[in-house]
């Protein structure tokens, strides 16, 4: 009887191990991760030669599985502080409110009412949530014609264009990187 040789598959479960890790970190920095706070110096690297211990496998796979989990938790949402006599729109429609995904993407929702005059500022953001630099967009609002808003670095949100008989704000769907 002929006695097969096999091959030496020592390194298979290093390439395994490897093979996961390397396919599980786009996961984690899809967008660039900044505010999970994830680094690649958090991971425990290996060359070719060193022996691979569970320990240091499992603990590359939990440091991962937290930052997947922060990536995919639902938003945690605050309602909008209003001035200028705006307030939030009822009858069964959203608060106006704002929340931050762990990429850093502030999103807006809610629908808000008050009488709008060019210039005036209806909310401002905290510190966190507001944009590098001026985010200006349209936004649904009564009458024919869209609102020019404006989300500033300093965090107020400023009416730039406004139809004469707006009186209301949807700010349902927006969305902007805050400012590292």
């Amino acid at each position: 009887m002929k006695t097969e040789e096999r091959p030496n598959r020592a390194w298979l479960p290093r390439r395994l191990a490897r093979g996961a890790l390397v396919a599980s970190i786009p996961l984690a920095v899809i967008g660039g991760v900044r505010s999970v706070g994830w680094t690649a110096a958090a991971l425990k690297a290996w060359s070719d030669g060193d022996v691979l211990k569970a320990d240091d496998i499992n603990a590359n796979f939990a440091a991962l599985s937290a930052q997947i989990s922060a990536l995919t938790a639902p938003l945690s949402w605050t309602k909008l502080t209003f001035m200028g006599g705006w307030t939030s729109y009822g009858n069964g429609y959203g608060d106006p409110a704002y929340a931050k995904d762990a990429l850093g993407v502030v999103h807006l929702r809610g629908l808000a009412k008050g009488t709008p005059t060019p210039g005036m500022v209806v909310s401002t953001l905290p510190a966190g949530f507001r944009p590098e630099s001026i985010v200006e967009t349209y936004l649904a609002c009564a009458g024919t014609s869209p609102c020019t808003v404006a989300f500033k670095p300093t965090g107020e949100v400023v009416f730039e264009m406004v139809y004469p008989a707006s009186m209301w704000l949807s700010f349902d769907g927006l969305t902007f990187s805050a400012a590292p």
